[in-house]
């Protein structure tokens, strides 16, 4: 079984691959995404699973530049993910992530601010 932080690692490697199929397994039945740039959560491992295809789908498709590293947050005392974009100068937004029985059951994506 893997720990919070084991699957923190996974998805930091997920993005900073654009493969999500690296999750199958991993992620909840029940899993719940939540994005302040998305209007409604995407609840389930399905839909989440097309989602991310897609998503990363249009990233290779522009070419843009996409890195992902972990950190820790002095602010919350947890490890998150941080994502930036284009020239790096700036964090995009934060990965946050919750796990149930070793499998990601919540995932949300925050401005930096927060963290």
């Amino acid at each position: 079984m893997k720990s919070q932080h084991d699957l923190l690692v996974l998805l930091e490697s997920v993005y900073n691959e654009k493969n999500p199929e690296k999750l199958k397994g991993h992620v909840s039945r029940n899993l719940i995404y939540e994005s302040q740039w998305v209007i409604l959560p995407i609840t389930g491992s399905s839909n989440f699973h097309a989602f991310m295809k897609e998503k990363f789908d249009t990233i290779r498709k522009s070419k843009a530049i996409l890195k992902a590293a972990i950190r820790f947050s002095p602010k919350t005392g947890e490890e998150y993910i941080e994502l930036r974009q284009g020239d790096m100068s700036e964090v995009a937004c934060c990965v946050l992530i919750k796990s149930e029985k070793g499998c990601i059951s919540r995932i949300d994506i925050v401005i930096p601010a927060f963290y």
